[in-house]
């Protein structure tokens, strides 16, 4: 069983979060819906073209389309 995807509109709130792990800094991005529902994660790393920063990427595109698609 499939749902419908979620479409979000152009601009909406996001709340950003610098966090830094063995000397990585990261930014994670979150962004909400209309209703203030989680609804998109964008992850990314000061070290660009690290495996470990395709990864996140990644793994933050999977939980963004999991949770459009709820």
């Amino acid at each position: 069983m499939t749902t419908a995807r979620e479409h979000l509109p152009n601009r909406r709130e996001c709340s950003i979060e610098d966090m830094n792990h063995d000397g990585l800094d990261y930014s994670m991005s979150v962004g909400f819906d209309s209703r203030q529902k989680l609804s998109e994660v964008f992850i990314s790393t000061a070290k660009g073209g690290s495996s470990m920063c395709a990864m996140l990427e990644d793994f933050a595109v999977v939980v963004s389309v999991a949770l459009q698609y709820g």
